[in-house]
């Protein structure tokens, strides 16, 4: 059933598509209300099912986290990053072949799936890597410090005469 476009599902889906990305109803929510502080979060919600029900956006559902919404409705696959959360399309073809042998193994009708990939991202691996890299500076700077003091004090006392 295809539902009267409302000024709010209008700004909802461009508000999506502006955003290029994948977004969270409370982000998507965040950004309106900035603007238009009359929306409520239960048109935020029940817009966003609409649109989702109309296929004019794609919901990816989030084990533990909030969903996350896109305008490419074209079928992908994507990865999460656990650090930062970032939600990202992965460049992999859909494995159709998945989905018959499901169908013939279980007897489901399918209608799709979903995969969601789990890592961490370019960025938050380069973060880590240069936090360790600091923290490794930062003890061996200390322990050189340490050693130079102690031997400082070691020729100190033994060139102070008894």
């Amino acid at each position: 059933m295809q539902h009267r476009m409302t000024i709010q599902r209008t700004l909802l889906l461009d508000t999506i598509k502006h955003l290029e990305g994948h977004v969270t109803a409370e982000q998507i929510y965040a950004l309106l209300a900035k603007r238009y502080p009359q929306i409520s979060k239960a048109t935020v919600y029940r817009n966003l099912n609409l649109l989702e029900e109309e296929h004019q956006i794609l919901r990816i559902a989030v084990p533990g986290a909030a969903d996350y919404y896109e305008s490419n409705t074209a079928p992908h696959y994507h990865i999460k990053c656990l650090e930062c959360n970032q939600l990202t399309d992965v460049s992999l073809n859909l494995d159709k072949t998945l989905e018959q042998e499901i169908q013939d193994t279980h007897g489901f009708a399918l209608l799709g799936h979903s995969l969601l990939f789990y890592g961490i991202c370019p960025r938050c691996q380069q973060a880590h890597d240069t936090k360790t890299a600091a923290n490794e500076n930062s003890d061996t700077g200390s322990r050189e410090s340490m050693t130079s003091a102690s031997h400082a004090g070691l020729n100190q006392q033994v060139e102070t005469p008894a």
